[in-house]
């Protein structure tokens, strides 16, 4: 059968079992939405992007802002409490401080702490030299008098500036005699000292030690009583109190 075909039949035969046609129908609009979603995504992503850096630059500039005022708050704390603590013109501690840390708190323990020694000192004619030579003259003689103070103490010594020309020493694991050769040595040293205004500068001191069981302020009242002793005895002097000796 299949040699009697024909050539022309077996083409129409090959042509009519071997029907291939080729669609091309690209579904552009689908295509162009893809397109233009995935873009839509990119610009999204890049909006965000752009966001969350300029979000992190704004907060790093104020966590760098809060940084300095934490900076300058904890100045501003530490400029209060040395202001709170200390005279601001002799920069020594002031009267406060000194009730705060050893009058009004202070429990004696000679046994535990040695020795304890109270000293005040008063500059002799003070208002005479501030009626004289002005206050601007008795400003820089207090300032230089603390300065030669604070070099003749021991560093374990507290200097504080009581009030107008009075200043305490209080010195710690001492006795009375090592307290009046250092009160001795101050006022060489102010002798020797030129003062502003060329003052001949004088002090007068008592000293008080500390009795066992014994209240700071009763003590500091007793260095009281021993300075204005050393001013009835014609100033430039050094009194003992000998209370508890």
């Amino acid at each position: 059968v299949l040699d009697n075909v024909d050539e022309l039949e077996r083409i129409r035969i090959y042509q009519k079992w071997n029907n291939i046609a080729i669609i091309d129908e690209t579904n552009y609009l689908l295509l162009y939405q893809v397109i233009a979603a995935t873009l839509l995504v990119i610009f999204l992503l890049a909006i965000r992007t752009y966001t969350i850096s300029r979000y992190n630059r704004r907060l790093t500039d104020k966590n760098q802002q809060l940084e300095v005022l934490h900076l300058q708050l904890e100045q501003s704390n530490a400029e209060l409490e040395f202001l709170s603590t200390h005279d601001p013109l002799t920069k020594l501690y002031n009267r406060h401080y000194f009730n705060r840390q050893f009058v009004h708190e202070h429990r004696a323990t000679v046994s535990l702490e040695g020795a304890i020694c109270l000293v005040m000192l008063d500059i002799d004619f003070f208002k005479e030299i501030n009626d004289t030579l002005g206050h601007a003259i008795g400003d820089k003689i207090l300032m230089e008098l603390s300065s030669v103070l604070q070099h003749c103490v021991r560093e374990s010594d507290v200097v504080a500036r009581w009030g107008g020309e009075e200043f305490v020493i209080l010195c710690h694991q001492t006795s009375v005699d090592a307290v009046k050769s250092l009160c001795q040595r101050i006022a060489f040293a102010i002798k020797e000292y030129q003062f502003s205004g060329d003052v001949q500068l004088t002090c007068s001191f008592g000293i008080a030690k500390l009795a066992a069981n014994e209240p700071m302020q009763s003590c500091f009242e007793r260095a009281d009583k021993a300075l204005y002793q050393a001013k009835a005895l014609g100033r430039n002097q050094v009194c003992v109190d000998e209370t508890h000796l």
